[in-house]
């Protein structure tokens, strides 16, 4: 077996589990905090273990940080909208739809649904979206790499540029919401994969 298939063996596996796991984070900013990893398919056992925890956690006055990219552009002009739009889309791809996607992957594996909405895990008075938004990826975009035009997919270093926004740059943002926040007691509900250098960001800042 090759160290691709022993991967995607991995991976398969993962979707199979029927609990999540808690890890708490070493921090110097007095925070008690714990990170949820999830993953965008699994079984229903597995999310539902993931809300019970997270259910747990409110009785004992965690807040939660959740993931989630979201649209604030709803607010200004249509033309101006549609401009902030068609730039993330060509950063980013259209991720409003990401969600159909993983439905239809799901469709095909047995006993495995895609992620549920935010909604599915969050408390609406308490609980807080920790994630960028459309406008903030389209300017740190323009501020660190240039205009956004119809050709950056095809630029050699697209793919490293799209893996710094999708991970360092949100991972980043999560810190410093941290840091900042009123909140002594967060539980931080991310993919498993933004773990570590999450851990390592924590870390950096106290230095």
């Amino acid at each position: 077996m090759s160290c691709k298939q022993a991967k995607q063996k991995k991976a398969i596996g993962m979707l199979y589990e029927d609990s999540t796991t808690i890890s708490l984070l070493e921090n110097c900013h007095n925070k008690h905090l714990y990170f949820l990893g999830t993953h965008h398919l699994g079984t229903k056992k597995y999310y539902d273990s993931i809300k019970l925890t997270i259910d747990s956690l409110h009785v004992l006055g965690y807040t939660l940080y959740y993931e989630g990219i979201f649209d604030d552009t709803k607010s200004k002009g249509f033309l101006e909208r549609r401009m902030i739009i068609k730039k993330y889309v060509e950063i980013m791809g259209n991720l409003f739809n990401i969600s159909q996607k993983y439905e239809s992957i799901a469709q095909k594996m047995d006993s495995i649904i895609s992620q549920p909405k935010a909604e599915f895990f969050i408390n609406d008075s308490l609980d807080i979206n920790a994630d960028v938004s459309v406008s903030q990826i389209v300017e740190f975009y323009e501020e660190t790499y240039g205009n956004v035009n119809e050709d950056i997919t095809k630029q050699k270093k697209y793919k490293s540029i799209r893996n710094n926004i999708v991970k360092d740059f949100r991972e980043k943002n999560l810190v410093k919401k941290i840091i900042n926040s009123k909140h002594d007691k967060i539980v931080i509900l991310f993919g498993s994969n933004h773990k570590k250098n999450l851990t390592k960001l924590l870390n950096r800042s106290c230095k």
